[in-house]
């Protein structure tokens, strides 16, 4: 019996002369060592709170202060919503900070900003 034909590969083919391709080395799959941090908005929302506060500012000054609706505010200020990323935008406005400086309290513990 006659043994099976081999196929060429398309390097083989085009390239006959040449040694043999090498092998690509097989993927490696990499199991997450730990789960990303979620955020803390009760962090922020506490650094915006304490922020406003010290600058002795009522609720209402801030949000005339914002340029967004009091709904907004008032929701991501209290933990009814995330908030966006416009209304934290007009938060930090209100407070005068930059918008970095209260993003940055997102991954830190709460009892750091709160010290």
């Amino acid at each position: 019996m006659d043994a099976p034909a081999q196929t060429k590969t398309a390097y083989e083919i085009a390239a006959p002369d040449l040694p043999p391709a090498p092998e690509r080395p097989k993927p490696v799959r990499v199991k997450p060592t730990r789960k990303p941090a979620e955020p803390d908005f009760d962090a922020m929302r506490l650094a915006a709170q304490i922020r406003r506060v010290e600058m002795g500012m009522t609720l209402k000054q801030m949000v005339a202060r914002a340029d967004a609706s009091e709904s907004a505010i008032t929701g991501a200020l209290y933990g009814y919503h995330d908030g966006s990323v416009r209304t934290w935008f007009a938060i930090a406005h209100a407070l005068d900070m930059a918008v970095d400086e209260l993003m940055a309290t997102l991954e830190r513990p709460m009892a750091r900003v709160a010290a």
